[in-house]
């Protein structure tokens, strides 16, 4: 049972910031209400409000609730009911209009992701992920009982737990989302070890749940407090206590429950009376106000908290117990382990080990400073508009094809470009595409018999040199062949896996076909566009240009090439007809790069360079 302790909040957070307000920020959270406010994932958008609004940021959060609205140093307002993040964006459209912020923080859990449509927006959005990755055998393990009786808690990280990553991951490039944020290291690196890209980490600031008590019962206390759920571990928590009372370890156990019901459950009433040692057993089952909830732990010695299925990421609970200066014993679970650990805590890999952590964690009390984890200015630094949205998200395109003549820089900057992707922590894979010829190979070999298709060789430097002109039905087959061959080449190499940064790419190739057969019109016009509406999307196709003459310095085995400066010329028109953007390459390598990663921001932006 996460409740706001009666302590102030944090005096840096709710400061009035002692800048004048430049950036405007919207967060967009549904259910946002003045009642839920102790509880994830609103808990975590009031206090990242908060923080920004320190900051100097005007902050507005936009919601669909209809109960009384949180007041702060930020504003809230209301969207029509039937805006949705994932049906009709229309409302929420008409709304940011009005307010003109230059980013939008959208909150949601896997399954709001999951069904996520193209926004339509031309405001940078960044995504807070709410939920925890759960794998499917730690959902799996929960007792019978749990299933019926806890259905309606259930059923979201389930659904988060066996929706496909390849479904996630196209969701997530299709829907415009600028910058994916995290609240849990665990679910962050669960996921990008499926091909998502990397994000910053939001760890809620907290206060303590209840101050350090000044006496304390003779036997040590351990202490449960939330829902009477098996969600929560609360079956785990007695099961710990049975077996530390069997082997003759003298501790008492008190229970602090939230009423979600009339009474308590049967399967606890059936447990509790069969517990050995009954009488070392406190239950407290009422509703409390932060103050009474503080005084009913402070008879705690230790905090067991064994998450079977945590519902929402970093449940606040565990920092607010941990903050206390009482040792916390949890499971290992995404958004628990990780919060428990940074908080000294101790971390069970699986059930049966909960009595030893418990004895250990006796032994090992955690020390905290509250003021590191009380602060949401210091806790929202990096959710600034200015640094947060830096970054272009370059893991959101499918296909960079670097296109041009030899020479040009290609293979240079592609291979920065894989890096830069690696930096964001999405895989990428570089691809040299060329001469792909999978049909056409028979009828090549017969064109080398005829003299069409030759070999040359000068400076250590093979080159292939097809020249098709004067004999047009060669010609016209050759593009056919050629264009099933591109066809195939696109479908099994581009559309699947991680996206794909290509030194030289199908503008290449046609270029290549263009000069080879003199057949310009029928290869731009007819086949490049039929060919184009097969490459995967999001895409960013450059053109890399570079004087000729600087070329051959560089390159003189171009020179061998007797079509170099038709296809120098055809490379021009291609991009002229096609729009694609056309960058200078100059001898100063990270200028280009600057230049070049300039571009694909712009495109990101849906901007023409």
């Amino acid at each position: 049972m996460s409740g706001v302790p009666a302590f102030p909040s944090s005096p840096s957070a709710d400061a009035p910031p002692s800048s004048t307000i430049a950036h405007r920020v919207a967060i967009l959270c549904f259910g946002f209400a003045k009642d839920r406010l102790h509880r994830q994932p609103w808990y975590t958008v009031d206090g990242i409000a908060r923080g920004l609004a320190a900051h100097g940021v005007a902050v507005t959060v936009l919601t669909d609730s209809r109960d009384p609205l949180p007041e702060g140093t930020y504003a809230v307002e209301r969207l029509a009911a039937r805006a949705s993040l994932v049906g009709d964006c229309a409302a929420i459209r008409d709304l940011l209009a009005v307010h003109r912020p230059e980013a939008v923080l959208a909150v949601g859990g896997l399954g709001e992701l999951a069904r996520l449509r193209p926004l339509g927006l031309s405001i940078p959005i960044a995504f807070l992920l709410a939920s925890p990755r759960l794998r499917p055998l730690e959902i799996l393990t929960l007792p019978v009982g749990a299933w019926a009786g806890e259905w309606p808690l259930l059923w979201r990280p389930l659904l988060g737990a066996f929706l496909p990553a390849f479904l996630l991951r196209y969701r997530l490039r299709h829907s415009g989302i600028a910058r994916l944020l995290y609240l849990s290291p665990e679910t962050r690196e669960r996921l990008m070890a499926r091909g998502f890209p990397a994000g910053p980490v939001v760890v809620p600031a907290a206060r303590p749940v209840c101050p350090p008590a000044e006496s304390r019962h003779p036997l040590p206390t351990i202490g449960f407090f939330g829902p009477p759920l098996r969600l929560r571990g609360l079956d785990l928590v007695l099961d710990t206590y049975a077996r530390l009372r069997r082997r003759g370890i003298p501790v008492r156990l008190r229970l602090v429950l939230r009423p979600d019901g009339p009474g308590l459950p049967r399967w606890l009433v059936r447990r509790l009376s069969s517990l050995p040692f009954a009488e070392d057993v406190e239950v407290v089952h009422e509703h409390l106000s932060p103050s009474g909830l503080a005084a009913a732990l402070a008879p705690v010695d230790l905090f067991l908290l064994p998450f079977r299925v945590p519902v929402s990421e970093t449940p606040l609970v565990v920092p607010e117990a941990a903050l206390s200066g009482r040792p916390v014993v949890v499971l290992d679970r995404p958004g628990v382990a990780d919060m428990a650990r940074r908080l000294g805590g101790v971390v069970a890999s699986t059930p049966r080990e909960l009595p030893e952590a418990v004895l250990r964690a006796l032994h090992e009390p955690p020390v905290v400073t509250v003021a590191e984890w009380s602060d949401w200015r210091a806790a929202t630094v990096d959710l600034h508009p200015k640094r947060l949205l830096a970054d272009p998200p370059l893991w959101r395109l499918r296909l960079v094809g670097l296109c041009g003549p030899d020479g040009s820089g290609k293979t240079t900057l592609a291979r920065a470009l894989v890096e830069r992707f690696a930096r964001q922590g999405v895989p990428a894979r570089y691809r040299w595409s060329r001469y792909r010829n999978y049909l056409s190979k028979p009828f090549l070999g017969a064109m080398r018999l005829l003299g069409i298709s030759r070999t040359l060789e000068r400076q250590g430097v093979v080159l292939r040199v097809r020249n098709f002109r004067g004999h047009p039905l060669l010609a016209r087959l050759f593009l056919l062949l050629q264009t099933i061959d591109q066809a195939l080449d696109i479908l099994l190499s581009s559309r699947f896996g991680p996206s794909v940064v290509a030194d030289r790419c199908l503008y290449d190739t046609l270029v290549d076909l263009a000069a080879e057969t003199g057949l310009e019109e029928l290869v731009f016009g007819r086949i490049g566009p039929l060919l184009e509406r097969l490459l995967p999307q999001p895409r960013a196709i450059v053109l890399l240009e570079r004087d000729p003459a600087a070329v051959r310095i560089d390159r003189p085995d171009v020179e061998a090439d007797p079509l170099f400066a038709e296809r120098c010329r055809l490379y021009r028109e291609l991009a002229r007809r096609l729009d694609l953007p056309r960058i200078p390459v100059t001898t100063d390598v990270a200028q280009t790069r600057e230049r070049l990663e300039a571009t694909l921001a712009r495109l990101l932006r849906g901007e023409r360079p």
